[in-house]
Parts: structure tokens; C-alpha cells; sequence
């Protein structure tokens, strides 16, 4: 018996529920986004570079700005809804014991809330003193600590979906 969880937490109230729906809209809206930009500096530097042999030097920049915050939005997104890496070895071991996997489950995750929240508080003391230093990049004069900021608010959104699957979880194994 396998334990389907659902991607937003039953045990939210109506405003919680919109809070918790409106925040992965925004989410995805900001991917779409990203996407978006990340494309059109892309070959925006293509057609200046190879077709009218102009190199726009803080396209680079730009973009790579941008991929930090895709790539964590992204993986938080992932985290939500349960499309992270994993291994599978325990259901294929332990498919008789449900009580057991789900333990398993239980432990990976908030093993993941507690990673999650630690590369949270590393990324903020990055943003900080990248903030203290003043840190910029070379061409476009980019401030660095918004990029770092992206390592806050992805892994803090991970740490929070990781709870949530976490207590979904044992919600469902006290139903076992």
C-alpha cells in the first residue's frame, strides 16, 4: 500500500490554502518568466555575436543572474511536487511494509526540511557579506548578493515543501 500525498497540505484552512496556491502561482509565473528572458538574451547575444560581430559582454552576466533564481525556484518547485531526486530502492525492498517505507519517507524528508534550512542560513551569510563587500560583477556592475538572495528564497521555499510532505506523511502513517 502506497502512501499518495497530495500537493497542498489538507490540513490548511481556506486562507492558508489560498496563500499556499497563490504563492506556487507566483512561482511558476516567475519560472515562465525567467524562461522567457533567459531565451531572448540568449539569442539576442547569438545574432549580436556571430551575425554583426558585436560582443554584448553583460548578456552573460544578466543571464546568469537570472538562471540562479530559475534553477532554486525551480528545485523548490520540484520539491512541491515531489519531482526531486530520490531513490526508489526502498519500495521496491520494502513494498510489505508500509508502516517501515513510510518511516524511511518520513526520515528523508525531514532530513531534507534540515539541509534545506541549513543551505538557507548559508545562503543568507553569502548575501551578507556579499553585501558588506559590496560585491559586483565585472561588466555590468550586477550588485552579487541578489544572486546569493536566490539561494535564501529557494531553499527556504524547499525547507517549507519538505515540512509539508513531512507532515503529510505522518498524518498518513497514523492512518496505517
Amino acid at each position: 500500500m502506497s502512501v499518495l500525498l497530495t500537493n497542498q497540505p489538507q490540513y490548511l484552512n481556506r486562507i492558508g490554502r489560498f496563500i499556499w496556491g497563490g504563492a506556487l502561482t507566483l512561482q511558476r509565473g516567475i519560472i515562465v518568466a525567467l524562461g522567457v528572458y533567459i531565451i531572448i538574451l540568449m539569442v539576442m547575444q547569438v545574432i549580436f555575436r556571430y551575425f554583426l560581430n558585436i560582443s554584448l559582454m553583460w548578456t552573460e552576466e544578466f543571464i546568469l543572474y537570472m538562471v540562479f533564481w530559475f534553477y532554486l525556484i525551480g528545485a523548490s518547485l520540484c520539491a512541491h511536487e515531489g519531482t526531486h531526486l530520490h531513490s526508489g530502492a526502498a519500495q521496491i525492498f520494502l513494498r510489505n511494509h508500509p508502516r517501515i517505507l513510510n518511516g524511511i519517507k518520513i526520515s528523508a524528508a525531514l532530513l531534507s526540511v534540515g539541509l534545506s534550512i541549513l543551505f538557507a542560513f548559508w545562503g543568507f551569510s553569502n548575501f551578507t557579506w556579499a553585501l558588506e563587500v559590496h560585491q559586483t560583477s565585472i561588466q555590468a556592475r550586477l550588485l552579487y548578493p541578489y544572486a546569493m538572495l536566490s539561494l535564501v528564497f529557494g531553499f527556504a521555499l524547499m525547507a517549507v515543501y519538505f515540512l509539508a510532505e513531512a507532515v503529510n506523511l505522518i498524518r498518513a502513517n497514523n492512518r496505517l
